[in-house]
């Protein structure tokens, strides 16, 4: 990792040389012409000391153009500075949708027949578009993401949640001799704790996050999909293999999800 203190301090000694350098062949110049004014008797009409003068002058705007930051750019540029580019998402799922998520590649994987949640869409200066989902019964909706985002191994969701909502993650795992695969859920909760098996832990454990706060209780999701695996799954001998599916249970307003 580079030291943005050392590299200052590398360039800032370059800085010092090269007025040292600077002022060595300012005297290199004058000297000779003090001589020669002085052997040609011009120091008569042309006094020694306004000579002088010139010279020093020269020599002081000499250090503050050294000096100046904006052609110094060197100096303030080092390599841990620099801006990243921003990442490219493999996949976004948006849900400005005026009708049901079902019409939208959202599935029902569970429902109560005569409790189907409702939805709605709302507007927000936050977080532009996003879906309210109400319900009074137990539901399930899965959307399968799409190919190119089977190698996303980190996700970043906004969501508005309440006491029973429920957003999960569907990861394909496979052994460790790379024999045996099977899907898996990880249920992603607002808090601190460890992750924690549900059940024997074989096919869903949940996963505690510490989201951004963004307003008005939109909160902000951003977690790793391999490091989640690894301390769940991955003390069973699981390994991450692939990104399946995102689930959604509960009342809750989500705006977006994104795959990178």
């Amino acid at each position: 990792m580079n030291n943005p203190q050392k590299d200052k301090g590398f360039w800032g000694i370059i800085e010092r040389f090269k007025i040292i350098v600077e002022l060595i062949a300012t005297l290199i110049v004058i000297v000779p012409i003090l001589i020669i004014a002085t052997q040609s008797g011009l120091t008569a009409t042309i006094p020694v000391w306004l000579v002088l003068i010139i010279a020093l002058v020269a020599v002081f705007l000499g250090f503050l153009i050294g000096r100046n930051p904006q052609l110094n750019t060197r100096t303030s540029i080092v390599p841990s500075e620099q801006k990243l580019p921003p990442r490219i998402a493999l996949q976004e799922i948006g849900f400005n949708y005026q009708d049901s998520p079902s019409n939208h590649g959202w599935k029902y994987a569970e429902a109560e027949s005569e409790n189907l949640p409702t939805f709605a869409r709302i507007s927000d200066g936050r977080v532009g578009s996003a879906l309210r989902i109400h319900s009074t019964g137990r539901y399930a909706l899965d959307f399968s993401v799409d190919p190119a985002a089977y190698i996303g191994k980190s996700i970043e969701f906004v969501a508005r949640i309440q006491g029973n909502s429920k957003i999960y993650a569907s990861l394909g795992v496979q052994s460790q001799d790379g024999d045996t695969f099977k899907d898996v859920w990880l249920n992603f909760q607002v808090g601190i704790d460890k992750p924690r098996p549900v059940g024997d832990g074989k096919s869903e454990w949940v996963i505690f996050l510490t989201p951004t706060p963004m307003g008005e209780g939109w909160l902000k999701f951003s977690t790793d999909l391999v490091e989640n695996l690894n301390a769940s799954y991955g003390k069973q001998g699981w390994s991450f293999r692939k990104l399946r599916a995102f689930r959604l249970r509960g009342n809750l307003e989500i705006a977006s999800i994104k795959v990178y």
